[in-house]
C-alpha cells in the first residue's frame, strides 16, 4: 500500500544519500519528499510515530545539497519527536542521528541550551546499550567536546574525549 511504498523511497533516498555524491542528491530528495508525502497519506494527514524519520532524512539531504539547506526542515523534526507521537525507535541508529543532528543545528545556530537538551536524550539512550551505540557514542562525544571547548571548559573536553575513547578507541 501507500505506506510500503514511502518506507520503499525512504530506503533508496538513504541508499542514494549514503553514496556520497553529489550527483544524486537530486533524486535523493525527490524520493525523500515523495516517500514523506504518502507517509503523510498514509497516516491519514496525522502525526504519526514515523513522521521524523521522513523530516530528517529530507533535513539530511537538504543539507547535503547546500549549506544551511536543511534550516526549512529542522524545526519541523524537532516537532515531531517533541510533540508528536513517540517515536519509532525500531531503528535506535536512525533516532540517535536525528537527536545528533538537532544538537549540530541547534549549535551551529549559537542555541546551546537546545542543544544540550537533545545532547541529553542522545547519552542517555547510549548509556542504556552503549556497546550497541558506539559509533554515535563517537559523534555525541564530539558534539559534547564542541560544546565544552566553546565554554573554554577543558576538563569537558577531556571527559568527551575519554567517553569517546571508551566508545571506540579505534576505528577498526
Amino acid at each position: 500500500g501507500t505506506l510500503d511504498q514511502a518506507l520503499v523511497l525512504e530506503e533508496f533516498a538513504l541508499t542514494l544519500l549514503d553514496r556520497f555524491d553529489q550527483g544524486v542528491l537530486a533524486e535523493a530528495a525527490a524520493c525523500a519528499d515523495r516517500g514523506a508525502t504518502l507517509e503523510l497519506r498514509a497516516s491519514g494527514g496525522s502525526a504519526s510515530a514515523r513522521r521524523w524519520r521522513f523530516l530528517c532524512l529530507q533535513a539530511t539531504i537538504a543539507e547535503a545539497r547546500t549549506t544551511d539547506g536543511g534550516a526549512e526542515y529542522w524545526p519541523a523534526v524537532e516537532s515531531a519527536l517533541v510533540s508528536g507521537p513517540s517515536p519509532d525507535a525500531r531503528q535506535p541508529d536512525q533516532l540517535l542521528g536525528a537527536y545528533a543532528s538537532l544538537v549540530r543545528w541547534h549549535l551551529d545556530h549559537g542555541r546551546t541550551e537546545a542543544a544540550t537538551q537533545w545532547l541529553q536524550k542522545a547519552c542517555a539512550m547510549i548509556d542504556s546499550n552503549p556497546k550497541e551505540h558506539a559509533k554515535r557514542a563517537v559523534e555525541t562525544g564530539w558534539l559534547a567536546a564542541r560544546m565544552a571547548a566553546a565554554r573554554s571548559d577543558h576538563a569537558g573536553c577531556a571527559r568527551a574525549a575519554e567517553r569517546i575513547l571508551a566508545a571506540r578507541s579505534t576505528w577498526y
